[in-house]
């Protein structure tokens, strides 16, 4: 039998979300703000409850998503920012999510602390902001989390979501900085499992590049479910906290926003579940735009992570 969550029973844990969202009291400073970013489908939300495994932090759930949040609307367009950018426009909306200062039915939907002393900002939209909001926030900690770029698009394909790749092509500066050698790649005609797996290039290129070791902690979902005591044990290190007790069971907890049909709780293999349901030219495909990007060090055709992969920076070109 499962364990129950550190909260206890879902009931309690419907109350004590209704209540959080609602009259939470953050008292969390800006050293212990921790912002989790990773592409969509990669893991965030189960991460983000292992990190919060003791329901102290106040959770702000995709605080950057600009057609829930409107004060975030100058973030739309899967926004990149320069690292010097000082333009209120952006920082303002931004210091509001990361101090703590925004309230919004959206952000607050899924925090259950009522007395919060760590901050959490967990979010799908961030990772071309990442070296921006280091150098405009710099007490920061900042993860992202990575999977297989053919599990990542698998997972997006079957539910429907579309890669936008036009906004990327459409932003001078992105373009200027990183992207200028790919802009044939990212314009070619491509299939829809094929634009995930550039948009994920894209979103792991550009923070890789922007951000070392010393300032960003990269996670691997995949060790995180093989190995759990080392990439766990890291990535508490990382945050400056001790490890739960028991990290291998937190660990293998679906996450609360886990769908019935996905493979932890189907019974599935999260790791391998992917493979021989993707087309094998599919799989070339990616694996040989992987290695365009820059980011043959990650990821190969097979779904682990490559046994040398650590978080190194990319060139361009």
């Amino acid at each position: 039998m499962r364990r129950p969550g550190p909260l206890g029973h879902p009931l309690l844990r419907r109350l004590r979300r209704a209540v959080g969202r609602r009259l939470v009291i953050d008292r969390a400073g800006p050293q212990d703000v921790v912002v989790l970013a990773g592409t969509g489908r990669s893991g965030t939300t189960w991460v983000g409850e292992v990190i919060n495994w003791r329901g102290d932090h106040r959770v702000l759930f995709e605080p950057f998503h600009p057609e829930r949040v409107p004060v975030m609307a100058p973030f739309r367009g899967r926004r990149y920012l320069r690292p010097h950018e000082t333009s209120p426009q952006y920082l303002e909306p931004a210091a509001a999510a990361v101090t703590g200062r925004l309230r919004h039915p959206w952000v607050d939907r899924h925090n259950t602390a009522l007395v919060a002393r760590r901050r959490l900002v967990k979010e799908i939209r961030a990772n071309l902001l990442l070296g921006w909001l280091h150098r405009a926030f710099p007490a920061l900690r900042l993860v992202l989390l990575l999977r297989h770029p053919c599990a990542v698009a698998r997972s997006r394909l079957r539910l429907g979501w579309e890669a936008p790749l036009e906004p990327l092509l459409a932003q001078p500066a992105l373009l200027a900085d990183h992207l200028e050698p790919y802009r044939a790649l990212l314009a070619a005609p491509a299939s829809p499992f094929h634009r995930h797996v550039l948009l994920w290039c894209v979103e792991t290129l550009v923070p890789l590049r922007q951000l070392g070791p010393d300032t960003l902690q990269v996670v691997f979902y995949e060790r995180l479910l093989t190995d759990p005591h080392e990439e766990g044990n890291r990535l508490f290190a990382w945050l400056g906290r001790p490890a739960p007790p028991r990290l291998a069971e937190h660990l293998a907890r679906p996450s609360s926003q886990a769908r019935r049909d996905s493979a932890v709780r189907s019974g599935d293999d999260p790791v391998r579940g992917w493979v021989g349901r993707v087309p094998p030219e599919e799989v070339r495909r990616a694996v040989r735009t992987v290695e365009a990007f820059g980011l043959a060090h990650l990821y190969g055709a097979d779904p682990l992570p490559l046994a040398g992969a650590v978080p190194v920076p990319v060139s361009v070109g």
